[in-house]
């Protein structure tokens, strides 16, 4: 396997499958006997398991191309399959920003671009399976890797502070080294930094 530079695996674990991707490599599963397998020629660069699905964010495929604005979901289930009725996609075109980073938060899965992040929920319903619940704009994710879950909340590293999420509103945590932080290290270094 090879990976770009500068970038990570993104892993999930979906009904017993091991899956992972980086967008050099095809998304790749792995269920504990024999070898790793391609699901498809699909690449991603993030992953997570969400509504007992495999869902892909800021993706290629080979008959659409670049999708940097796109979330993507498996059959409920089967991280194999991305042909059934319950499977999605959704593109997020409210700005032109590529996502850079899928996490989950309670009940809610939440997709990160570098200045907004939207909240999705499950619906209950097995060919609509989710849906977009709020979107703010002003805070993002500027490193896709700085995202870490802890005490059913998580935290992340926007353009200029540090952030935890509170209920849907995020909250700033940097006080005390911010300003050290961000006049020390340039942004492309910060877009690498991860927690």
């Amino acid at each position: 396997y090879t990976r770009p530079d500068n970038e990570r695996w993104s892993v999930a674990i979906v009904n017993d499958t091991f899956c992972f991707t980086n967008m050099n490599t095809p998304v790749q599963t792995y269920s504990g006997t024999g070898y790793a397998s391609a699901l498809t020629t699909t690449k991603a660069k993030y992953c997570i398991e969400y509504a007992n699905r495999l869902v892909l964010g800021n993706i290629w495929t080979s008959g659409g191309g670049y999708l940097p604005f796109t979330i993507k979901g498996s059959k409920e289930n089967d991280p194999t399959n991305w042909t059934h009725n319950t499977a999605f996609e959704t593109d997020l075109l409210d700005t032109e920003e590529v996502i850079t980073g899928l996490a989950k938060v309670g009940a809610n899965l939440v997709v990160f671009k570098p200045e907004s992040y939207s909240l999705w929920y499950r619906t209950g319903v097995a060919t609509d399976p989710i849906k977009r619940q709020s979107w703010r704009q002003g805070i993002g994710c500027v490193a896709p890797y700085s995202i870490v879950n802890f005490q059913s909340t998580i935290a992340w590293i926007g353009r200029d502070d540090f952030y935890i999420l509170n209920g849907d509103i995020p909250e700033s945590i940097g006080e005390r080294i911010r300003h050290t932080f961000f006049d020390l290290v340039d942004i492309t270094e910060i877009e690498k930094a991860w927690g």
